[in-house]
């Protein structure tokens, strides 16, 4: 599995290459300060209403209230890994609206992405024991689950990948096991793959509002 893990990196960082924000490109984003510090840049926004909260360990919560158009996508949260593992162009990607990707803008690429890594992972898979899908199935099994790239909660399910997460599930790993096994074939599951990345955060989340460890 330590051999898989090596290759899948390797596999994901060639992908990656040459895709990531060019030097100085100035993405447009207004400045969020979560420390409750004053913005100084001059801007034309002359919207200043925030929201303020207060958590229990005495830290500030500023809440821009600017209207979305004063805003530029830089980044999707929706399903982790469709971007870094199957998407080249990954700032056009991470800038454009979910409704392209249903009406398949993005298929080509994901297609081709998700080829790329069979042909780089199949002998490692086999070699361990586990049966790769064929690039096709894998595709039409896993576009409805990360097309569009959401985050999806349905109340009358259970909750987990695919139907939300929770902050320490091994959503990346079971994104894997979708584009690259065989989930018909015996014993294999959205679970095989765990455990290709660290299945434990190094500080805890809390049981309070952001919920998510402090910084360190």
């Amino acid at each position: 599995m330590r051999h898989l893990t090596l290759l899948l990196m390797s596999s994901l960082a060639a992908l990656a290459l040459g895709c990531g924000s060019k030097d100085g490109e100035d993405s447009g984003t207004p400045p969020t300060d979560h420390e409750g510090d004053a913005d100084t840049d001059a801007d034309a926004d002359t919207d200043t209403d925030t929201d303020t909260d207060t958590d229990t360990d005495g830290l500030t919560w500023t809440f821009h209230s600017n209207p979305p158009s004063d805003y530029v996508r830089v980044d999707r949260m929706g399903m982790p890994a469709v971007a870094l593992a199957l998407i080249t162009d990954k700032d056009g990607y991470n800038r454009d609206d979910p409704a392209d990707d249903i009406a398949f803008v993005w298929a080509g690429e994901i297609n081709a992405n998700v080829d790329a890594l069979h042909q780089a992972l199949d002998d490692d898979l086999m070699a361990l024991g586990l049966m790769p899908c064929l690039t096709t199935d894998c595709v039409l099994a896993a576009y409805p689950y990360v097309v569009p790239d959401v985050l999806q909660l349905n109340t009358r399910q259970p909750m987990g990948s695919t139907n939300g997460r929770t902050l320490e599930e091994p959503v990346v790993d079971v994104i894997l096991a979708m584009i690259l096994l065989d989930l018909n074939f015996g014993g294999q599951d959205l679970s095989t793959l765990v455990g290709l990345n660290p299945t434990a955060n190094d500080a805890y989340t809390t049981g309070t509002f952001p919920y998510v460890a402090r910084p360190h």
